[in-house]
């Protein structure tokens, strides 16, 4: 053999061996990133355990929570609407809660789980674009980047969308197979299921690709066909889910308008959901969908679909827009701004606030500095300098930087805050391990330059750009408290969050409402009374007000109370129940049918209403109507005993005892252990002569 073909061998051999050592310290370093990132998060979870937070889920975490429970029971129906939001984080819930049941800890550990993978992606990146010193650093800033953690121990949207995210972005720079971007796209279109506004980073996949096939890599031009294909093909599923539902166009989603609307009209903020045409109805979270689209439908005169509705508060974005170009353009600037500050601004609670161990040494703001934001996008911004002037790298920096400019422009036209801008994450973190991992590249004029002066304009605070507000924060907390039943640590929380805002129409009914839970009613009214002060079109004042008032036995009070509150809010079924308890107790038996029927029209799915109806025709000794009021609603809620069980009653009483046995059969059978339907089993039998 020839000396030429010995080298020749000699060079194969110490390049497969090269490559070898390559992957071994790849899926290390990646161990080593999940394995650290994962005792950080665990240590994380076991501090949160004693926040009220913890099981007190409040706004987006309880909305999250209800819709995946019911999903695991079985509950799959959508109400015949399209999405609202992306399903894909509520069915990754709902999977969970079907192995372990109705369990949070369980929840935030497989999150905690994800969360680690997140950071061993990053490392995967750092170490495919910049080798090993990137990869470690990127999985030290990911195993300690405070609001990943925060996020991870959420029941909100970040903690998947993030790791779908930066698992894409893992296949899209690996080396260049259709199998490896096909992962990629996959990857991202599962991302877009998640949150839709990802679908904007295909694009950016897309010309990454095409790079590649200019600089003669391993990429055909059919890997991007496939790529796209399989990127929508998650969102084009969820897509026509919707249009079975409400045959119409939805794509993934309706929120777009609504949320367009909330960051562009006369009272936006930007950083906050201000929409002043919903403020007299809209008082929590729980009905903002159902409020959303009770508002335009009311606008428009007419029953309006999903699609509509977002249609709808879109165009009133764009009137808003159009009328008012200068305020428009103020606002676009502020928004720019908050993108790009390090104070993470809060949507439902704010990052900062009692922040367990070790957040507490993670995540925290001082005047002039905010951590770790406002240390890592200067570094990024350095990193994204440098790496343009690196030519073995600068294709994957690139990806890096379109990746942060195309999903921080597209978070503008909405409102901004921390956990939405938490899809730019992986991609800082990358840029600033790069930073940190290339400081001779780094340390030149340019970048430095640059980057002091973005970390200088970055920990500044115009436009009013932090929302300390630590009273709604203790209001927060005491939310979280009341459902975890403990009334005298929320009421002092709520006393705090009054003595610092005494004219807070909210917090004086939170007081309220858990003076009512403690059944003094006195203290209860006080409280409402005076909150109604505040704000006198506050419906769930007056809705407790009245609840309040029934309780005492001041049935024509309570009756003037709900009946405010069924003008202001008249889909409401619950105010109209109460309505008819509070005119039954005031003698008013024709009102009382109407209001009944009127929660049944409004809430056919509530059994009390149906069952309060009978009551009150049997009252009136006509046995037929109520016979007649129980079937309807049986056949309306075919799994409320107490409609079953009152028609049995009702055939007894009439000597239909065949259907009578058929009703007190189907009452046993949803509730095995109510001994009265145990008895009347047995007199029907007994008088069927069985």
């Amino acid at each position: 053999m020839s000396d030429g073909k010995k080298k020749n061998i000699s060079s194969k051999g110490r390049s497969g061996r090269a490559e070898e050592l390559s992957v071994s310290g790849l899926r290390t370093t990646m161990l080593v990133a999940f394995v650290a990132s994962l005792l950080v998060r665990i240590v994380y979870l076991l501090s949160l355990r004693q926040s009220p937070f913890f099981s007190g889920l409040i706004v987006d975490a309880q909305w999250h929570d209800q819709w995946a429970w019911d999903w695991a029971r079985g509950a799959w129906s959508m109400g015949g609407h399209a999405f609202f939001r992306a399903p894909l984080y509520p069915f990754f819930l709902s999977l969970i809660y079907r192995v372990f049941g109705h369990d949070l800890m369980a929840v935030r550990i497989a999150q905690a789980v994800v969360g680690a993978t997140t950071v061993a992606a990053l490392a995967g990146c750092g170490w495919r674009i910049g080798g090993r010193r990137m990869a470690l650093w990127a999985a030290a800033i990911g195993a300690l980047y405070g609001p990943l953690i925060f996020f991870d121990g959420e029941l909100l949207i970040p903690n998947l969308l993030v790791a779908l995210l930066a698992w894409s972005l893992f296949f899209l720079v690996a080396t260049p197979s259709l199998y490896a971007d096909l992962l990629a796209a996959l990857f991202l279109g599962l991302a877009v299921i998640t949150r839709p506004n990802a679908v904007v980073l295909l694009p950016v996949f897309l010309c990454f690709g095409w790079s590649r096939i200019r600089n003669a890599e391993r990429v055909r031009k059919g890997h991007l066909v496939w790529m796209t294909l399989v990127a929508l093909i998650p969102a084009a599923c969820i897509t026509l889910v919707n249009a079975r539902a409400e045959r119409t166009f939805v794509f993934v989603a309706s929120q777009g308008g609504v949320n367009f609307y909330a960051g562009n009209n006369p009272q936006a903020t930007g950083r906050t959901i201000d929409i002043p045409e919903m403020k007299s109805v809209q008082t929590g979270w729980s009905n903002f969908v159902e409020v959303s689209q009770e508002v335009a439908e009311k606008a428009e005169g007419r029953r309006l679909n999903s699609r509509e509705v977002s249609n709808y508060w879109l165009k009133k974005g764009f009137d808003w827009i159009a009328s008012a170009p200068g305020d428009a353009a103020v606002l676009t600037l502020k928004k720019i701004y908050y993108v790009v500050n390090a104070y993470e601004v809060p949507n439902e609670r704010d990052l900062y606030f009692r922040r367990p161990f070790p957040l507490n040494l993670l995540l925290w703001r001082i005047p002039f500095f905010a951590f770790p934001w406002g240390l890592i996008f200067p570094l990024a911004v350095a990193g994204a300098l440098a790496g343009r002037r690196d030519e073995q790298r600068k294709q994957a920096i690139g990806v890096l930087i379109n990746w942060t400019f195309v999903l921080g422009l597209f978070l503008v036209p909405f409102f901004i805050t921390a956990r939405f801008r938490m899809d730019i994450v992986p991609a800082l973190i990358l840029l600033a391990a790069y930073a940190l991992s290339n400081r001779e590249k780094t340390l030149k004029t340019a970048p430095v330059a640059v980057g002091l002066a973005v970390l200088v304009f970055v920990n500044t605070s115009f436009f009013q750009a932090r929302l300390d507000n630590p009273a709604e924060e203790k209001a927060k907390a005491a939310m979280a408290l009341i459902m975890e039943n403990h009334l005298a640590e929320s009421r002092q929380l709520l006393q705090q969050a009054l003595e610092a805002d005494p004219r807070s129409a909210d917090y004086t009914f939170l007081m309220g409402y858990v003076y009512s839970l403690e059944r003094d009613n006195d203290n209860a009214l006080k409280y409402y009374r005076r909150s109604l002060e505040l704000n006198p079109t506050n419906y769930k004042v007056l809705y407790h007000m009245g609840s309040s008032l029934l309780q005492m036995g001041r049935y024509g009070e309570a009756a003037t109370a709900l009946e405010k509150a069924a003008d202001i809010r008249p889909t409401d079924g619950s105010i109209w129940l109460n309505l008819g308890s509070a005119y039954e107790g005031d003698g008013k038996a024709e009102k009382a049918i109407e209001a009944y029927r009127r929660c049944i029209q409004v809430a056919p799915e509530e059994p009390r209403g149906h069952v309060n109806l009978g009551l009150m025709y049997q009252k009136q000794g006509d046995m037929a109507s109520a016979i007649t009021a129980w079937r309807l609603g049986a056949s309306q809620v075919p799994d409320s005993f107490s409609l079953h069980f009152n028609l049995a009653v009702a055939y007894a009483q009439t000597g239909q005892l065949q259907l009578g046995s058929q009703e007190i059969e189907r009452a046993i059978r949803i509730d095995p252990g109510q001994s009265e339907a145990l008895r009347l089993r047995g007199w029907i039998k007994q008088q069927m002569g069985e």
